[in-house]
């Protein structure tokens, strides 16, 4: 209670004090155009300097989400649909910004068994994904050196036993078996 009996004390003695005739009838427009200048200064300095940085990063902005939206739209195309050139060259930035080039060889490998277990017509996506997965090998064998060929040597094992797996369940028997050769280096196993 006491509070409320200071405030209200404190508001009869401002209500009491009278301001000088002068500053009751020009005090505010002289400060009101005073805040206007500083405000218009300041709000055309501020326009000026942040709508090109703020229009920069707007569209920065867009344009990173658009193409991140369509890189996810494109992770599950296959050859023959629209978004699929945009998975390959999502791929190749992503072999580059890694350095695993490898990437794409497992990608033509999942390609491969999607197709094969759909088999509505794909026969010649499928013929064309195993072509793709070949020339892929081969590249690969000739650009890696021990290490990586170790490494190698063990995704296409892996690869191999995918493709004996889905071999007996697929009636694309011819294009299975050339993937399958195309898993062994040099003729090896």
């Amino acid at each position: 209670m006491k509070l409320e009996e200071f405030f209200k004390e404190a508001k009869k003695d401002y209500l009491s004090i009278k301001p000088p005739e002068r500053v009751s009838l020009y005090g505010w427009l002289e400060l009101r155009d005073k805040l206007d200048k500083k405000v218009w200064l300041h709000d055309f300095v501020l326009w000026f300097l942040l709508r090109p940085a703020l229009a920069t990063a707007l569209a920065i902005l867009l344009l990173v989400g658009f193409a991140g939206g369509l890189a996810a739209a494109s992770k599950n195309s296959l050859p023959g649909e629209t978004l699929y050139p945009v998975k390959r060259v999502y791929e190749d930035i992503a072999a580059v910004v890694t350095g695993d080039n490898q990437i794409k060889l497992d990608a033509r490998a999942q390609e491969i068994i999607i197709l094969s277990q759909k088999e509505e017509g794909n026969s010649q996506r499928l013929k064309e994904s195993v072509i793709e997965y070949e020339v892929s090998v081969a590249r690969f064998e000739e650009k890696v050196d021990e290490r990586e060929r170790v490494e190698l040597k063990e995704k296409l094992k892996r690869h191999k036993e995918e493709f004996k797996r889905i071999y007996d369940r697929t009636k694309s028997k011819e294009e299975i078996k050339k993937a399958i050769e195309a898993t062994e280096i040099n003729g090896e196993d």
